[in-house]
């Protein structure tokens, strides 16, 4: 902004009244505003520890009346220590929508396959929860490769039952560790199809 003499501020924000030289009150006209939308996505590999941030900007400027719109994406990769391996910026973004890809290749099933079928029998009503929780193949305390694992929880307010697990086919030849625990005890089911019983006690 340019100022004729007699003409003075201190600071310009939105409550600041600019008088000129006579004290007549000045406007300053708007003619271009911009409105900035931001949308982040977050990403974390259970594999590397690896945690992928992407960023899409819109930036909308508006000038006598037409506006125009721009998109940008910033893609920041941090490793499991925080360390920021990857940066990459697109000023104009082709594909705005995230790509992310996870190189971990177990279990090799495909999304919606059916791996296990679980069956109880009860002569009365309860309420048994079962949880399942993926574990990915790694290593051990001792360096040890270990296979990717399925965690199965069974909590049994009830009395002891034995529970039926059968093993699909799929299933087994995902490579898949399937595990049955009822808190107290655990079972590692055998990778055939067959019909296997295990006893699930009342839960602690």
């Amino acid at each position: 902004q340019s100022a004729t003499s007699g003409v003075t501020a201190e600071y310009i924000s939105v409550d600041t009244v600019l008088k000129d030289g006579n004290g007549n009150t000045m406007s300053v006209p708007i003619s271009q505003t911009t409105k900035i939308e931001r949308t982040t996505y977050r990403d974390y590999n259970l594999t590397t520890g690896d945690s992928t941030v992407t960023t899409i900007t819109k930036t909308t400027v508006t000038k006598n009346g037409t506006s125009t719109i721009t998109y940008s994406k910033k893609v920041v990769v941090t490793d499991v220590e925080g360390n920021e391996t990857e940066t990459i910026t697109e000023p104009q973004a082709g594909q705005l929508f995230p790509n992310t890809v996870d190189p971990d290749t177990s279990p090799t099933t495909s999304t919606g396959k059916k791996l296990l079928n679980l069956a109880f029998a009860y002569g009365q009503n309860t309420a048994v929860k079962v949880t399942y929780l993926y574990i990915p193949a790694g290593q051990d305390e001792n360096g040890n490769a270990t296979a990717p694992t399925y965690l199965i929880t069974i909590n049994n307010p009830g009395p002891a039952t034995t529970l039926k697990a059968t093993l699909t086919a799929e299933g087994v030849a995902s490579g898949i560790t399937f595990i049955i625990t009822d808190g107290t005890n655990s079972t590692t089911l055998l990778t055939n199809t067959q019909a296997q019983k295990v006893t699930i006690s009342t839960s602690p």
